[in-house]
């Protein structure tokens, strides 16, 4: 059989074989590129251009790093073995033997070997630290604490200038990390004069008396206002209580009428005269609103830039002073010694000779400096964009076509500079031919991105290149598009979209692993072992964001179908490692009663509310050391006693062995593994908790051996949500991979599903970075919660640079739909949800499907079936992971081992663990039959009555929510814009934009009562506060009664506990009726409350939102 021509074979020996000249390979998705990466090696050291000390390979992660090394002696021992010149052979096994001195890794491990080389120069110790990703979180968190503190002591001056721009340092902080991110650059600020309102005034004065002689005087319907109504009646309460004179007042006004309100014709006395408010409404919004707030954020953000400013530098001189160095340290470290000091910049030049780096087009742009210091020519030339490197001292490969980093710094303007220059002093060639999809799968990409990408590259995008597709499927295999079509969702909703999309892929999947489909194998999975049955490690789902990835997995759980998740946010969503932080925390600050009756009342120890109450009435002091009170029942001694004795050794173990084995001993005595394993998705949760000890004793072995740090460490896992890349079962896993978009880099599959079609980009630029002029346009944003953002200042001429920054990120996005389209080998199926397309995040593609074939809608049968049987028949399919045993660091003896059965080493008989599991689990289970009875303060306050028969339907429990949801957040921060926060909510719930007008209306109404006014005032407030009481009948029965109060707040006599209702209240009787059947509810409250606290309820009462009415009980 002849072996196949490649279209760009010359390019490809170029590669092997042009050594003398610095090149840059354009490799398009699946061509091989990094095998040609490691062919080129191999041949530099084959014909003597360099040893393997003097060779360097920089790749993007760890990971690749590992996995080139591997090859790399691979192909250095085919080409030994097969090499007949006696030359090349003595060179190719003296390089097998040194092949350790060969540097092969990420630039920042590169930079920091180079700095520990000639520390001096740079100003370093030998001994210095780098610090990963979450290490310089914490720091910078500290760096930041400790800038304010200064800044409270001695320079108080500095936050009366933030106060006069109506600002809090705590604003700041995200601007702060933001400015930390670039610290090459400088944050552009002018300082410009505070605008002038003076016409801003007078055009309102305007508006307002319009205003005043159209506005009704009072509501024309049951509706209330409508939206501009109610801004305006807002404007003229200002106005005539407060005056339009002060200037931060005036613009905070401003704030709050910069939006879109609609109005409603029968709502106003006349059509015209609303019509004509409106318009003038618009007017004076768009020609001296928005420029007034555009020019008073220009003025706040120099002031802002000012007070961060030194934060940041203060935070460098710390990392310099402390040495501890971040990725970004290493590598302007490097950049500033190899500039400044030629000396050593020759030094390393002759140690280093040539220089490869992979996937250039998404590292950092200090990158490209580096590089070209390292290989330029003129050791003294300072500017690295005009140095010539050595001849063949430079190979770099890149595909410009899947920059998708920019959000990491990477830049495609470096990009296009780097290839600017290569084409100058040496040469770019392109790598088309595609070994990894079907020619199906090209056919189609190529036709769908010669549509998205331009025909020439420009500031912004790189060029469409013609992938060239060598596979072909076999006959009666599943190849090429389908397309998967979601019907119409009620309200387009998110959750119920991605919700049925992820039981199609499951159901589909395990029906295709059954029999369903048939695969056309590669040579290299074939010499595997593999045939045309899929399995299940044959089928990846990618989604744009990680968000909902969780439903998909589990959507693959129900199916029993094994699955592994990559970006998923990880530990930042394991309750069960927030639970053990919350118990760290108490252990290792004894002296906190908060903190350890928080750990009591928790998933660990589980006493309620009535035992700490009992507890504490009698005088318990909440510490693990307390002696009991008197009067104490021998029942809560047995309980305190057992919870008290099993923290001292918890706290012992602290701080008698290291932190990782307490750690693990902890979690063993607490059962926390097995009891995480058998919850829904149990498997993944339990990875997650193995995961966070492996980077724990990581930490610790590192040197970091300090409880309170790793204590800190571990909650900055669970609150940043780092994944790291570490793998807890070694070896191919046979799962289906789940994962954003991001993770899929450099990966593929046979099947691959792009999922999850409810959810659209949305990305507003707050950063510019130019690389001409080393700037960076930075916006300063306040969040406000998970549904408030609020713009706090932008640079002068921000419009232009957003406009700029959003199309990068345009083009970013097309790039993102590229690499997502390549990675399938066999067959590539898109989601899709065509009764509102932009919700899709791949609506880009939709145009190109019309000739793809629907997939499969497999029906699943609901068949009830018994839980245990499912639960252990699906541990035993999911091959979960296995840790090593845990040690005893003080004995050496084998702990009682922490994971459940599935994760032992051996197998026991299947029927005995079926059975098992059914007795454990199964209905008649000691586990599984309550001690104790529930009830809830409804329940309870509605025993025996019946409810008031609807006289006027409502809006159901879901708008309830929302209205409660909205409340909750108003409460929690009154001051927050409702505007967006009714908008964010909203969408937050998938509700339909058309409610905001009437949310809007009933949450004003509650928020303008005097009730609201009060609570504003008040000492303390606190919203949807839930409570657990524990009770014994006569007979010892215990009942566990549980609620959740809506608004408590504490004024100087006492607490006032509010209860909201939406119920539709069309008239007076109906608002008795309802009064009367709901007061039993609240009067529970009051009762509870006083018997928790030990304080005293002045008043409790209802507020019927629908009728703005506050009715006391």
């Amino acid at each position: 059989m002849n072996k196949q021509v490649l279209r760009d074979q010359d390019a490809r020996d170029r590669i092997a074989n042009d050594l003398d000249t610095c090149l840059l390979v354009e490799a398009g998705a699946g061509s091989g590129k990094t095998a040609s990466l490691v062919t080129r090696m191999v041949n530099l050291i084959r014909e003597g251009r360099c040893t393997m000390k003097s060779l360097v390979a920089v790749t993007f992660t760890r990971k690749a790093a590992a996995e080139m090394k591997a090859r790399f002696q691979l192909e250095m021992e085919k080409a030994c073995q097969t090499e007949t010149d006696g030359r090349r052979r003595e060179r190719l096994a003296r390089g097998l033997r040194d092949i350790e001195l060969c540097f092969i890794g990420t630039i920042h491990s590169f930079c920091a070997l180079l700095l520990r080389e000639r520390p001096l120069e740079a100003g370093l110790e030998p001994g210095f630290a780098e610090m990963d990703e979450l290490e310089d979180r914490l720091f910078n968190r500290r760096v930041w604490n400790d800038y304010l503190q200064e800044v409270r002591l001695r320079h108080p001056e500095r936050l009366d200038s933030l106060r006069e721009i109506d600002l809090e340092p705590q604003n700041l902080w995200y601007f702060y990390q933001a400015l930390s991110l670039y610290p090459e650059c400088e944050a552009y600020h002018v300082e410009v004069p505070f605008p002038d309102l003076t016409a801003v005034r007078e055009r309102l004065d305007s508006l307002l008396d319009l205003a005043q002689r159209c506005l009704p005087s009072r509501p024309l319907t049951d509706r209330g206002y409508d939206d501009l109504q109610q801004i305006l009646k807002r404007a003229l309460q200002r106005r005539e209580f407060l005056g339009l004179e002060d200037d931060r007042a005036f613009l905070k006004l401003l704030t709050l009428m910069d939006r879109e309100p609609r109005i409603t014709l029968n709502r106003w006395h006349s059509s015209e005269e609303a019509r004509e408010v409106k318009r003038e409404y618009e007017l004076f919004r768009n020609r001296f609103i928005k420029p007034a707030l555009k020019s008073w954020r220009e003025y706040r953000h120099h002031h802002i830039v000012s007070f961060v400013s030194p934060a940041v530098s203060r935070g460098r001189e710390m990392r310099l002073r402390e040495q501890k160095l971040n990725y970004q340290d290493l590598l302007l470290l490097t950049a500033d010694l190899l500039r400044n000091q030629p000396e050593v910049r020759k030094y390393f030049q002759r140690q280093y000779t040539h220089l490869l780096v992979d996937e250039f087009q998404d590292t950092d742009p200090l990158q490209a400096e580096i590089m070209f210091y390292l290989t330029g020519q003129d050791v003294r030339e300072t500017d690295w964009r005009r140095l010539v490197p050595r001849p063949g001292s430079l190979f770099v490969v890149g595909d410009p076509k899947q920059s998708i980093y920019r959000f990491r710094r990477a830049d495609i303007d470096t990009y296009n500079e780097v290839k600017t220059l290569l084409e100058k002093h040496g040469a770019v060639i392109r790598l088309t031919a595609n070994f990894r999809s079907v020619k199906e799968i090209g056919t189609w990409n190529n036709l769908v991105f010669s549509q998205l990408f331009p025909a020439e590259a420009n500031t912004f995008q790189a060029e469409f290149a013609e992938l060239d597709t060598v596979r072909a499927a076999e006959a009666e295999t599943a190849a090429g598009l389908r397309r998967i079509t979601i019907p119409r969702i009620s309200g387009h909703r998110r959750a119920q979209i991605v919700e049925e999309d992820a039981g199609r892929i499951a159901a589909w999947i395990d029906w295709a692993i059954n029999g369903g489909i048939r695969l056309s194998r590669t040579p290299e999975e074939l010499k595997a072992g593999l045939d045309e049955r899929p399995r299940p490690c044959d089928f990846m789902i990618l989604v744009r964001y990680k968000a909902d990835l969780d439903v998909y997995a589990r959507a693959l759980e129900k199916m029993k179908l094994p699955y592994r998740v990559s970006g998923g946010g990880g530990l930042s969503g394991s309750d069960e490692l927030k639970e053990l932080i919350k118990l760290l925390r108490a252990l290792l600050d004894l002296e906190d009663p908060v903190k350890l009756a928080a750990v009591l009342r928790g998933r660990f120890f589980g006493l309620s509310d009535d035992q700490l109450w009992r507890w504490r009435r009698l005088g318990g002091q909440f510490h693990i050391n307390s002696e009991f009170p008197h009067g104490l029942g021998d029942g809560d001694r047995e309980v305190f006693t057992w919870v008290f004795d099993t923290l001292r050794s918890f706290h012992n173990y602290i701080y008698e062995l290291p932190f990782s084995v307490a750690l693990k001993k902890i979690i063993n005595k607490l059962g926390l593994i097995p009891a995480t394993s058998v919850q829904e998705m149990g498997g993944l949760k339990t990875g997650y908790l193995l995961q966070a000890l492996e980077l724990v004793a990581a930490k610790e072995r590192a040197g970091n051996t300090a409880p309170s740090f790793l204590a800190d460490y571990l909650a900055s896992l669970m609150d940043n949500g780092i994944e790291e890349d570490i793998d807890l079962d070694p070896g191919q896993r046979d799962e289906i991979r789940l994962m954003n978009l991001h993770k899929a880099k450099g990966l593929e599959a046979p099947v691959v599903f792009l999922a999850h079609p409810g959810r659209s980009v949305e990305m507003p630029p707050t950063v510019h970075i130019d690389r001409l002029s080393g700037r960076g346009y930075f916006v300063a944003q306040r969040i406000r919660g998970e549904f408030t953002r609020e713009v706090l200042g932008q640079p002068v001429g921000w419009d232009d640079m957003a406009a700029l920054e959003e199309e990068y990120l345009q083009a970013e996005e097309i790039r993102l739909l590229y690499v997502a389209a390549t990675r399938a080998r066999n067959l590539l199926i898109v989601s899709t949800y065509p009764e509102k397309s932009s919700l899709s995040p791949w609506a880009k593609l939709e145009p190109f499907l019309n000739g793809a074939g629907e997939l499969e809608e497999i029906a699943v049968e609901d068949t009830p079936t018994d839980p245990a049987e499912d639960h252990w028949r699906g541990v035993q399919e999911r091959r979960p992971v296995e840790p090593d045993t845990v040690k005893d660091a003080c004995t050496g003896d084998t702990a009682s081992s922490p994971f459940p059965p599935s994760v032992e080493r051996f197998e026991p008989d299947r029927e005995w663990l079926l059975q098992a599991g059914k007795d454990f689990f199964g209905p008649n289970s000691p586990e599984t039959l309550a001690t104790y009875s529930t009830r809830s303060i409804k329940s309870l306050a509605g025993a025996g009555r019946s409810r008031p028969r609807n006289q006027e339907s409502g809006k159901g429990t879901e708008w309830g929510q929302i209205i409660h949801l909205i409340l909750e957040a108003a409460a929690l921060d009154p001051d927050a814009d409702l505007d967006i926060l009714v908008t964010n909510v909203l969408e937050a719930e998938e509700r339909d934009p058309a409610e905001k007008e009437e949310a809007m209306r009933l949450v004003k109404g509650v928020m303008g009562s005097p009730l609201w006014e009060r609570m504003r005032k008040s000492r303390r407030r606190l919203a949807e506060v839930p409570f657990i009481v524990s009770e014994l009948d006569a007979e010892g029965a215990e009942t566990v009664t549980s609620g959740v109060i809506d608004l408590v707040f504490e004024e100087d006599e006492g607490w006032v506990i509010v209860d909201y209702k939406t119920d539709a209240v069309p008239d007076p009787q109906r608002l008795v009726e309802l009064t009367e059947y709901y007061s039993p509810q609240v009067r529970l409250y009051r009762q509870y409350w006083e018997t928790l606290t030990g304080t005293r309820v002045i008043e409790v009462g209802l507020y019927f939102v629908s009728a703005d009415v506050w009715v006391t009980v």
